[in-house]
């Protein structure tokens, strides 16, 4: 194929990928491919175990005796899952035990495009690596017809990386899934430019979209994951204002009974970066660090608060959530101590946008 050709092919694609994608793909919105090759799920050994490891095991309700861990990756029952709504929070429930719930999850990402930066059955958690939704490339659908000939020509600057977190809720399994957008801007002089990776804001769209398409995967119908995604968006624009800061910006105040604010925080922590080494639902505890991504930098309030500059490593603190009428969200130190002012009322404005 010439050079002339080639250009005239891109041309043609650019101007019609819409189309091309449409012919090649009935859902032209979401392609996914990972830098790296997707690897076979291996289910890890004696899941059973999980079920004394509080950072996976809910105080919410008594863990009843689940049962053994099954190697099968479908639940052949159809009414098993449902997604519902708290505030602005979506998550799904299935009726299952995490032990078989946990591989379905990660084999779910895997089927998707995407290799696994954690897979931590111990903690609940699958977390994606970095991936480009192709779509978004120019000449997207010119990519599907040459397959990996035109990898390396086209790039939309832009990444996603989805997180997954599993609590267990007696014999049923609560899912939350939380997305971060990265991407490259141009940055310097017209002679000297510079290209710098930052953060987008995360979609809820897709969030709700790979949710939906999570249930299809618990073996949901089409027509009824449809219908119970578009319930459960509706209302999300109206909402109102149900956090803020008090007491001299030193507390969260959020309008929400205790076990709803669990809820909410964990899921604001997800979609804010942070990470969630253990939890305590019956002490109202979050162990949290924001570790920085290589690929994707952080600069302003996270990269000089968190982060130690000889080390490079993430500070851990912890977050009380207080109980009463409306909850009470506080930082302290690992050990319980009171921490410095400023970081205090930056975490908590980064949670209380998210919360709010």
């Amino acid at each position: 194929m010439n050079l002339k050709y080639l250009l005239w092919v891109g041309i043609f694609a650019a101007s019609g990928c819409s189309t091309v994608n449409s012919l090649l793909d009935s859902d032209s919105n979401i392609d996914y491919k990972s830098s790296k090759a997707a690897q076979k799920l291996e289910v890890p050994p004696d899941l059973t175990q999980l079920r004394t490891n509080e950072r996976f095991n809910s105080a919410r309700a008594a863990s009843a005796a689940s049962p053994a861990a099954s190697n099968s990756t479908v639940l052949p029952v159809s009414n098993k899952v449902r997604m519902e709504r708290l505030g602005t929070s979506r998550f799904l429930v299935v009726d299952a035990p995490a032990e078989q719930v946990f591989p379905i999850v990660a084999n779910f990402w895997k089927e998707a495009g995407f290799t696994l930066a954690i897979e931590s059955p111990q903690t609940g958690l699958v977390e994606t690596d970095w991936a480009e939704n192709r779509v978004k490339t120019p000449a997207s659908g010119l990519r599907k017809l040459l397959g990996g000939v035109l990898d390396g020509l086209f790039d939309s600057g832009e990444r996603d990386q989805y997180r997954t977190r599993m609590e267990r809720v007696g014999n049923a399994t609560e899912i939350y899934l939380s997305h971060k957008g990265s991407k490259e801007v141009n940055q310097g002089t017209s002679s000297n430019v510079s290209i710098k990776t930052i953060r987008r804001d995360g979609n809820v769209e897709l969030e709700s979209e790979f949710l939906r398409r999570l249930m299809l995967r618990f073996g949901a119908q089409e027509n009824a994951a449809t219908t119970a995604t578009t319930a459960v968006n509706a209302g999300f624009v109206s909402a109102p204002e149900k956090a803020r800061l008090i007491a001299g910006n030193s507390a969260l105040e959020i309008d929400d009974a205790y076990d709803a604010a669990w809820r909410r925080v964990a899921l604001a922590l997800d979609r804010s970066g942070f990470t969630i080494d253990d939890r305590n639902f019956s002490t109202g505890e979050f162990f949290i660090r924001y570790a920085r991504d290589l690929n994707t930098a952080d600069t302003g309030f996270f990269g000089k608060l968190f982060s130690n500059e000889k080390k490079d490593t993430a500070r851990k603190l912890k977050l009380v959530v207080e109980k009463g009428s409306k909850s009470i969200l506080k930082v302290q130190s690992e050990a319980g101590a009171a921490v410095e002012a400023d970081i205090s009322r930056g975490v908590l404005t980064v949670l209380r946008d998210e919360l709010k």
